[in-house]
């Protein structure tokens, strides 16, 4: 609805280029007035329309959110006057809206060539180039707008975001501290910036700037989350309980939430440095509520299983205890993992890499040993690798013995292959 909104204000400031009579007049009205369908019941009736009223109809089709519509009118306005910039600039926006971010950019580019200081042709340009990921770009664009903004939040977030993207943190750094120095950021420039802190492990200047931010806007759920976080990391339990409960209370109610508020009341109890009024058992009892609010939203966590099973076990519930440590180590050790070695290790056998491809195959027998056919894997890579082919024949021979109802193929084969090992071990022991 926010985009709407956004492209509702664009459309009606966009700039008219032909003289007005009465009736373009009363369209421009409606339009103005926000009678959209009027428009469309008004000009629909009509048997031609010149170009100018092709924008005005698919201007308030544009409105209506029926953008396949918009785009047919704005196309034929472009048709009639291919240099007009704002019909241009529509079809681009339509474009854009239907999910078709190339053609957008074509046509925002035209939009350019014919006026370079089109403003809002260039930021949405601008925009499209960093949906489509073409960072490059995109930030040569919001650097000269940010040339004549240098303060504009919007514009030094989404500049620093390419820079990042392009590897370029320093830069990205200098330019976020501009906005944070002179007070011109919001919330989202300020977590950037503290993110941008944290991947350089400067945690108290990460600290600093989010609490600046939470001042301003103390129910930022992702500030509060993000700071949660940082004293998380930083062991700091205390405050990550306080920003995890706040982040709670503004909304963000996920199983990591739960999880992460779980483990710091948990480390709190087992922290051996309580403050006078607090008690382990609380901090036990919390954890425990919070741990068991995580499981219920995901019960795919082995983290929050096994921290559930050591509040049982130190509950003396050792029943209930044994159930989150299987439970755990089931999650851990999924059923599919062999299948993911397996093919790790074909990978491996196909890129020519045998000794890794080995090691796989070793690891998926760890976990499915009542797949012998993981046996011929072995043996098949064991022959391409070792000069000694007594290894290759050995396990031929363990995959024959234990194989029931394998492919007819891999059995015949590795008949054949023990048969044909002997005699290149017998003429080798003959030479």
């Amino acid at each position: 609805m926010k985009k709407f909104f956004f492209v509702s204000i664009l459309v009606l400031s966009c700039r008219f280029v032909y003289g007005q009579n009465s009736d373009s007049l009363s369209v421009e009205q409606l339009l103005t007035k926000g009678r959209y369908t009027k428009v469309v019941d008004l000009l629909s009736a009509k048997d031609t329309l010149s170009d100018k009223e092709h924008y005005q109809l698919g201007t308030a089709f544009l409105n209506l959110m029926k953008y396949r519509k918009a785009l047919i009118h704005f196309s034929k306005a472009v048709r009639s006057d291919a240099q007009n910039t704002d019909y241009l600039f529509m079809l681009a926006n339509v474009d854009e809206l239907m999910g078709r971010p190339i053609l957008a950019k074509y046509f925002y580019d035209r939009v350019l060539k014919i006026d370079s200081t089109f403003y809002m042709a260039k930021l949405k340009l601008a925009n499209v180039l960093m949906d489509i990921k073409n960072y490059i770009k995109a930030a040569k664009l919001y650097g000269e707008l940010a040339e004549k903004d240098s303060l504009n939040d919007y514009l030094i977030r989404r500049l620093s975001i390419c820079k990042i993207k392009n590897r370029d943190t320093t830069t990205a750094l200098n330019l976020l501290n501009r906005i944070y120095k002179a007070g011109t950021y919001n919330s989202k420039s300020a977590l950037l910036l503290a993110k941008i802190y944290f991947s350089k492990e400067e945690y108290d200047s990460a600290i600093t700037v989010m609490n600046a931010a939470l001042k301003r806007d103390k129910m930022d759920m992702e500030l509060n989350r993000f700071a949660a976080e940082v004293y998380f990391k930083l062991k700091r339990y205390r405050s990550a309980i306080t920003k995890y409960l706040q982040s709670v209370t503004f909304g963000d109610s996920t199983a990591e939430v739960y999880q992460k508020l779980g483990l710091s009341y948990y480390s709190l109890a087992n922290a051996g440095s309580l403050k006078k009024g607090e008690s382990s058992e609380k901090f036990l009892e919390n954890a425990f509520e919070t741990l068991t609010i995580s499981v219920e939203l995901d019960g795919k966590n082995p983290i929050t299983a096994m921290y559930l099973g050591l509040i049982y076990k130190d509950r003396k519930d050792y029943k209930s205890a044994i159930k989150y440590f299987e439970k755990a180590l089931n999650l851990i050790y999924p059923s599919y993992l062999d299948v993911l070695y397996i093919n790790l290790g074909a990978s491996y056998d196909l890129a020519g890499n045998l000794k890794n491809a080995i090691e796989a195959y070793r690891e998926a027998r760890q976990y499915a040993p009542d797949k012998p056919e993981l046996l011929f894997y072995l043996a098949s890579a064991y022959d391409r690798f070792y000069k000694d082919k007594n290894v290759a024949i050995k396990y031929y021979r363990k995959f024959l013995s234990e194989q029931k109802d394998s492919d007819i193929k891999l059995v015949n084969y590795a008949k054949d292959r023990i048969e044909r090992l002997k005699e290149i071990i017998h003429f080798s022991n003959h030479k």
